[in-house]
C-alpha cells in the first residue's frame, strides 16, 4: 500500500509541475521597451498550450498479489483442534500422562461448591489430558445437549480433551471419580455417571451420594475400553435424583 501511495504522490506532483508551467505561459510575456531604440517593441503573442491544461493522473497500479495482509486469529484459551465446547477457563486443569505408570491424583478447581476429583490408571503412552467443567447454565459455549440419560438431574458437566497426537488409553478400567458438594445434594442419593457420544447419552456408573460426595468406581466394563482420541474432546457429566 506504501508504494501506491508514493506513485501517487509522484502523480500528484507531476500534475502540479506542468499546470504551473502552462500557467505560466498562457499569462503571455512582454518584451522591455529599448530606450535606444525609440520605439515601443511589438508585444510576443502568447503562445497556445497544446492539449488539456490538466495532467492525466499516472494509473494506480494493482499490487501483486494480496494487498491486505491475513489477520492472525486471535488467541484463545484453551487448545483448538477437536473442541467442539468451550467450557470455564478458570475451572481448566491438566494431568499429566507417562506410558504404563499411574499418574497423580487429578483434582478440578471447586466452582460453584462443586469439586471433582479422579484417579486414573496408567496410560498407554506419554501425553496429558485437559480437564475442565461447567454448570452448561450458559457458561458452556455452544451449550451442551442436555444429559437426558435418565430422569435424574444433571449436576455438572465435565470436559476431557486430548490435545495430542496420539489416542490415550486406559484399558477396561473406569477411573475412581469423585464428586463433591458442599452444598449438598438436596436429599437426593441416587447419582450417575453419563457420557455423550453422536449425540446421545448413556449411563456409565451409578453411585449412592453419602453426607457431600459420591464416588463412582474404580469399575470395569466387559467389551469396552476407556480411550481418549487424539485432538478429541470427550463430554461426560454427573447427574442425581
Amino acid at each position: 500500500m506504501a508504494d501506491v501511495r508514493s506513485r501517487l504522490v509522484l502523480a500528484c506532483s507531476a500534475s502540479i509541475a506542468l499546470a504551473a508551467v502552462l500557467a505560466a505561459c498562457s499569462s503571455g510575456s512582454k518584451s522591455t521597451p529599448n530606450p535606444s531604440a525609440g520605439a515601443t517593441a511589438t508585444p510576443t503573442p502568447a503562445p497556445t498550450g497544446s492539449g488539456t491544461a490538466t495532467a492525466t493522473p499516472k494509473p494506480t497500479a494493482t499490487p501483486t498479489g494480496g494487498a491486505t495482509a491475513t489477520p492472525t486469529p486471535a488467541a484463545t484459551s484453551t487448545p483448538g483442534a477437536g473442541l467442539t465446547y468451550t467450557f470455564p477457563a478458570a475451572t481448566q486443569t491438566t494431568l499429566p500422562l507417562t506410558a504404563n505408570q499411574t499418574p497423580g491424583p487429578v483434582t478440578l478447581p471447586a466452582y460453584h461448591n462443586i469439586t471433582i476429583s479422579g484417579q486414573f490408571g496408567p496410560p498407554n503412552v506419554n501425553g496429558s489430558l485437559v480437564f475442565s467443567d461447567g454448570l452448561n447454565n450458559g457458561d458452556i459455549t455452544p451449550a451442551v445437549p442436555t444429559d437426558n440419560a435418565s430422569a435424574a438431574t444433571p449436576i455438572i458437566y465435565m470436559s476431557v480433551y486430548n490435545g495430542g497426537s496420539s489416542d490415550i488409553s486406559f484399558g477396561t478400567q473406569i477411573p475412581q471419580l469423585t464428586l463433591t458438594d458442599t452444598a449438598g445434594f438436596g436429599g437426593n442419593t441416587s447419582c450417575e455417571f453419563d457420557s455423550y457420544n453422536g449425540g446421545t447419552w448413556k449411563t456409565l456408573l451409578t453411585a449412592t451420594a453419602s453426607g457431600t460426595s459420591v464416588t463412582f468406581g474404580p469399575e470395569s466394563i466387559p467389551g469396552n475400553t476407556v480411550d481418549f482420541a487424539a485432538t478429541n474432546q470427550s463430554i461426560v457429566a454427573f447427574a442425581c435424583s
